[in-house]
């Protein structure tokens, strides 16, 4: 969260779903403690900015104190109202994630396997080596791993790749990923069990039908 107002609609759906645990994230910089954070939920105090009464990162004399975020988008001083009154009533559970807990998570649920030859796996926990058939997939050729040159292309062959359609080297490469991020959640499960998530989920259309969901819900 920075204003809030993205996370704002992602969970906007979700808040009278008691079933539903809320829990977001603020930017805590340099950490909480050390004066160069936007926390505004662990560090602010109520005051009006901009109009609203919430949440703010304010000095005794209620001047708005410089935030701070390894994020442009993030350093914001006050935090919309909705998120403020979530967390009050503690309907949200926030935490404030320091810059380098962020890019270590941003690193980890990123990584990109190609399948085009052995591939190196690095976390927190271990580093090795795989090669493609040890999760059970096949060498591909660069050429089979199109992804498209325009935001379009790509989304169409995604598209493709969730409904079934796609070539077995583009299927395989987004389902390698989608272990290796399901692993990153799970770390206790081998990678060969979250292959077998990942393809359930692809095969049956699980997957499918959770994006146009959400798509759904954030239209």
């Amino acid at each position: 969260m920075g204003g809030g107002s993205n996370a704002a609609g992602t969970l906007y759906h979700y808040i009278d779903d008691e079933r539903i645990k809320i829990v977001l994230a603020e930017a805590g910089g340099k950490g909480i403690g050390s004066g160069l954070s936007a926390a505004t939920i662990q560090l602010g105090r109520p005051g009006i900015i901009h109009g609203a009464k919430t949440m703010l990162l304010q000095d005794e004399d209620g001047q708005i104190l410089e935030p701070y975020s390894i994020s442009a988008g993030l350093d914001y001083p006050g935090i919309g109202p909705m998120h403020a009154n979530l967390a009050a009533r503690h309907r949200a559970t926030v935490l404030a994630i320091n810059d380098d807990e962020a890019l270590h998570a941003a690193f980890e649920l990123t990584r990109l396997v190609s399948l085009t030859d052995e591939f190196k796996v690095m976390t927190n926990r271990y580093e090795t080596i795989y090669r493609p058939a040890e999760p059970g997939f096949s060498v591909a050729r660069r050429e089979e791993l199109y992804g498209g040159t325009t935001p379009q292309e790509a989304a169409r062959i995604f598209d493709q790749v969730l409904g079934n359609r796609a070539t077995r080297a583009q299927t395989d490469c987004v389902l390698i990923n989608a272990s290796f991020a399901i692993q990153a959640i799970d770390p206790m499960r081998d990678i060969e069990s979250c292959v077998g998530i990942a393809r359930e989920s692809l095969e049956s259309g699980k997957a499918l039908a959770t994006l146009k969901k959400f798509i759904e819900l954030n239209s």
